[in-house]
């Protein structure tokens, strides 16, 4: 009974000194670039899976989209891009968009979107539109 005892306290530190050494590899991978083909859009909340459906129902009507994959744990949105297509991600960002969620931030490779790069686009092109064809 006191062997028991001993090994399950020898056991209990070891245990403990893993898991940190786990979690720092997953914050090294967040920082790597996407594969080619994939969108990650960070969602404001998605906290609900009708929302997580309307969401990707939105991006399968987006031209280019093969695959959406929603994680609302970490209200995030995954997109794959058909072969040898490329996704317009001003699209993208619109399509989801939605009442109760809005997106924060989209990723593709290495690079970084935020909102006012898509508000400044569509300001862009506002502009540049003439007013016969508005």
């Amino acid at each position: 009974m006191l062997a028991l005892l001993m090994l399950l306290a020898v056991a209990a530190p070891q245990s403990n000194a893993a898991p940190p050494a786990q979690s720092q590899p997953q914050t090294q991978t967040a920082n790597k670039p996407l594969p080619p083909g994939v969108v990650q859009v960070q969602l404001d909340s998605l906290h609900c899976p009708s929302c997580a459906k309307q969401i990707a129902r939105n991006l399968y009507k987006t031209p280019g989209v093969m695959r959406v994959r929603t994680d609302m744990k970490k209200d995030q949105v995954w997109i794959t891009a058909q072969p040898k297509k490329q996704l317009d991600l001003a699209q993208v960002w619109q399509a989801t968009k939605i009442k109760d969620a809005a997106p924060v931030t989209l990723r593709i490779g290495d690079r970084v979107f935020a909102a006012k790069d898509f508000e400044k686009a569509a300001e862009t092109a506002a502009r540049s539109t003439p007013a016969a064809q508005r």
